[in-house]
């Protein structure tokens, strides 16, 4: 079976080589194989095409995605779990919800792996005793923003610290 590019301009009127590489393979697709982006790709090893606007690039699978389903989903989720792969037999529509609950499903969050937690109980502790609410004329060091910056976390996980939701496990 071959699959059938429906949206051959997103491909084939550019000079990216990320793009001309994604019209070649994707028709070539079959049901078992990855078929992995070999240009660039980001820090989570998801491939990077350029040729969207200046400066811009979309991830490789979102691309090869919308070419053959046109359909642009909040989240093209990989079955594979490989963020290489381009093949859309490997792809699949979902949502930030139904994304982060495949995450958990496999053991990859961060309530399963305890690598991917990033502060120990002492630091916990440490933000809690040094949060200052509240906004002030200058920037606030001890605020959210500010502890989330020293500690190198999201601004999301310091407001879980504060309202005692976030979960350390002192031996994983």
């Amino acid at each position: 079976m071959v699959l059938n590019i429906r949206d051959r301009t997103l491909l084939s009127n550019s000079s990216s080589k990320g793009q001309r590489w994604l019209l070649e393979h994707i028709p070539k697709a079959n049901p078992q194989d990855c078929i992995l982006y070999p240009y660039s790709k980001d820090s989570s090893g998801y491939g990077l095409v350029s040729g969207y606007g200046p400066a811009k690039s979309m991830r490789a699978h979102r691309v090869a995605y919308y070419a053959v389903f046109l359909k642009e989903p909040d989240v093209v989720m990989h079955t594979c779990d490989t963020p290489s792969c381009c093949n859309p037999y490997h792809l699949q529509a979902g949502t930030r919800a139904t994304n982060n609950a495949d995450r958990a499903s496999k053991g990859r969050s961060a309530t399963k792996v305890y690598s991917r937690r990033r502060l120990t109980a002492e630091q916990v502790a440490t933000i809690k005793s040094r949060w200052v609410p509240g906004k002030g004329p200058h920037r606030n060091p001890n605020g959210t923003s500010g502890l989330a910056k020293e500690f190198g976390v999201d601004p999301a996980v310091i407001v879980k610290i504060i309202k005692g939701t976030y979960c350390v496990i002192s031996n994983p």
